[in-house]
This record gives C-alpha cells, structure tokens and sequence, in this order.
C-alpha cells in the first residue's frame, strides 16, 4: 500500500522518530516478530497518517487486519473459529 502511495520507510520512520531500519522491520510481516510493540505501534500510526496526508480513504482496522492475517499462529486461528 505505502508503495502505491509513494510512501518510504524514511518517511514513516522520521514521523514515527524512529531510523529507517527500525521502522521497515516493524513494517514488514517477516521483521515484524523481531520488533518492540511499541515501535510497531507507532510505525503503523505514522504509515497510516501518512497514507492519509496522500489520500487513502481506506478502514484502518481492515489495512491491519489484511496485514496481520497472515502472522496469525494456527492455534489462533483455531481460536476466533470458537
């Protein structure tokens, strides 16, 4: 999606306050388990905003929710199906 938009890493890591490193791993599904909560926290709140500031209109629970599926444990699918 940030790609579309035009979006860097750089940009959401200098919005978040975050390097650029720090800022693509959280982004990125493979990275992402290597990163505190917090920094993913903000790094999505930054690529939202910035998403934004470029005219996305999308559902942010859906954006994250696409991207977090496939993170998802077995045993957590088997969960939400209870």
């Amino acid at each position: 999606m940030m790609r579309q938009f035009g979006i860097t890493f750089s940009q959401v890591g200098q919005l978040a306050g975050l390097d650029r490193g720090l800022a693509r791993r959280a982004l990125l599904p493979e990275e992402v388990h290597r990163v505190s909560h917090g920094s993913v926290v903000r790094a999505r709140a930054s690529a939202e905003q910035l998403l934004r500031t470029f005219g996305w209109r999308g559902n942010s629970q859906r954006l994250w929710s696409e991207y977090d599926e496939p993170l998802k444990s077995p045993a957590e699918d088997e969960q939400h199906a209870a």
